[in-house]
């Protein structure tokens, strides 16, 4: 989480009343080499991050009270102190432009560098959606088969009541078609930046939904426990239906021969650097795969690494997750051991706006009891 820049006018005013709080001592004291350096902090304060103009307007308020300081002693003769004054002038003009022209260079960067991982994200969704076409052709043949059926029938019927029923059937049918390819379309398009309160339950919920049909064709079941109540956090719900389209993908596709994967919402109590209990809210998803080896395990969120045989993937994806997570203040926790299977764990911060910490901590005690009498 970065810290927010000071605005213009904000990096400006407090550059003058630093000028000012040193000009007062160059008053008093003379002009001096420490007072000279400290002048460069608000003159490069102005220039990153207001403008080159606000850093040679600061070093003009900076060199006219040194000036006025210089010309009053009696031992410097008024044309040294000029000359003096001048050529700070100039050393501070060059540092303000220098500085100007560097954080240009520095914004430039970081938006290309954040144009090039947003085009990176839409690429791996592509690629997930490319992995994803079989299983959909697969899911959209049955409600074809039975509008066709339905269609060719429909001449031969008897009566009002059968044509209804026959196109009832078909509109049926046509919605569902409808609703897989607008899911599919949705998944596909670029997600932007906006962010907003949003229920985990229902990005997880519309994930399973996606990947159903893919697991259907690889002999795999989802089984999704939602929580009993919204898990809201203040997310993209786009880029983390990504996120658990690409864990539930993995764990899938974990499972070669078939089986069930476990995905699970609610709401996770863990320790902060103070060690204090903070509650976050939590999807897991689980299966009984081939797992991970202990020595792949610190890469496996390395760009392009991959465990998985040619064709299978691109070695992204957990990658692109990863980041995910990480830009929305969470973290991806990693469970696995090689020959029974894995466990991801997303934990994203609640939204603070609609889960008051009293309510969090209750709900984690609960979450809790439940899973201990489960085990039990």
């Amino acid at each position: 989480m970065g810290t927010r820049a000071p605005k213009p006018w904000q990096a400006f005013l407090a550059s003058v009343l630093l000028v000012v709080f040193v000009a007062s001592g160059d008053l008093v004291t003379g002009v001096d080499l420490a007072f000279t350096l400290l002048y460069l902090v608000p003159v490069v304060l102005a220039s990153w991050f207001a403008s080159a103009r606000a850093g040679i307007l600061i070093a003009c308020l900076a060199v006219t009270p040194r000036l006025i300081a210089s010309l009053t002693l009696v031992d410097v003769h008024p044309a040294k102190a000029l000359w003096n004054e001048v050529g700070s002038f100039l050393i501070y003009g060059i540092v303000a432009v220098l500085v100007a022209r560097l954080r240009r260079y520095v914004r430039r960067e970081q938006r290309q560098q954040r144009l090039a991982v947003t085009q990176l994200r839409h690429a791996e969704r592509l690629n997930v959606i490319g992995r994803l076409v079989a299983g959909v052709a697969h899911e959209l043949g049955t409600p074809l088969n039975v509008i066709l059926g339905n269609a060719e029938l429909l001449p031969e019927a008897r009566s009002p009541v059968e044509i209804e029923r026959r196109a009832r059937v078909i509109r049926e049918q046509t919605a569902k078609i409808s609703t897989i390819i607008r899911h599919l379309l949705e998944f596909g398009r670029q997600g932007g930046g906006t962010k907003s309160s949003i229920d985990l339950n229902e990005v997880v919920r519309s994930s399973v939904e996606l990947l159903s049909s893919t697991a259907r064709k690889r002999s795999c079941t989802i089984t999704f426990r939602p929580s009993g109540e919204p898990v809201r956090v203040f997310a993209n719900p786009s880029e983390l239906e990504q996120v658990f389209a690409n864990l539930l993908l993995n764990a899938i596709q974990a499972m070669p021969d078939g089986g069930e994967v476990r995905v699970e919402t609610g709401v996770a109590a863990r320790g902060d650097r103070s060690d204090h209990e903070r509650p976050l809210a939590s999807a897991y998803v689980e299966d009984r795969g081939t797992g991970i080896a202990a020595s792949d395990l610190p890469r496996i969120f390395d760009p392009f690494f991959t465990t998985k045989d040619v064709g299978e993937g691109t070695g992204l994806g957990l990658s692109v997750s990863h980041g995910i997570v990480q830009d929305h203040g969470g973290s991806i926790e990693v469970d696995s051991t090689l020959g029974r299977g894995s466990r991801f764990t997303v934990l994203l911060p609640l939204d603070a706006a609609t889960h008051g910490s009293e309510r969090a901590s209750e709900r984690v005690s609960e979450h809790a009891s439940e899973r201990v009498s489960e085990s039990a």
